[in-house]
């Protein structure tokens, strides 16, 4: 499990690459009390810009960090990301609390969820493809061919 949270930790703090626009500007101090903040060029090519900070960092377990949507400074959102492991796999969690209902519902009819998923699934890649460069030939075949 430490090295599979550890990718997704990299991974999720270090947001090179989205699904659905180019990163312009990415900016990231990963501690406590540290701040993030990047900007990214949404469908329409028109930017977008996010910031927050991070309040609890647990090794390979949990990240717990605040997002705000610089279009609508007042709906911060905490984000909680917890890796747990079981049988050799690990599982994100991620729960996002908003501070009001308005607020969670722009962010879902914001079309994040796709965006979401779509950034997830370049995860899962990128992640396997990371496991399979520690295996040798016969176990990288194996595992590729068990994954379809």
């Amino acid at each position: 499990m430490r090295a599979a949270a550890a990718h997704g930790e990299f991974l999720l703090s270090e947001p090179r690459t989205q699904s659905r626009g180019a990163m312009t500007t990415c900016e990231l101090d990963l501690r406590v009390g540290g701040r993030w903040r990047y900007v990214m060029v949404a469908d329409g090519g028109f930017e977008v810009a996010f910031h927050g900070g991070y309040r609890e960092i647990i090794p390979n377990e949990l990240i717990v960090s605040t997002e705000v949507y610089e279009g609508v400074p007042e709906g911060e959102a905490l984000h909680m990301l917890t890796f747990t492991e079981a049988d050799g796999r690990t599982t994100l969690t991620i729960l996002v609390q908003h501070t009001s209902k308005e607020h969670r519902d722009a962010h879902i009819d914001s079309g994040m969820e796709t965006g979401r998923q779509e950034a997830m699934d370049l995860l899962e890649r990128v992640a396997v493809s990371l496991s399979l460069r520690s295996l040798g030939p016969q176990r990288k075949l194996e595992a590729t061919e068990a994954r379809r």
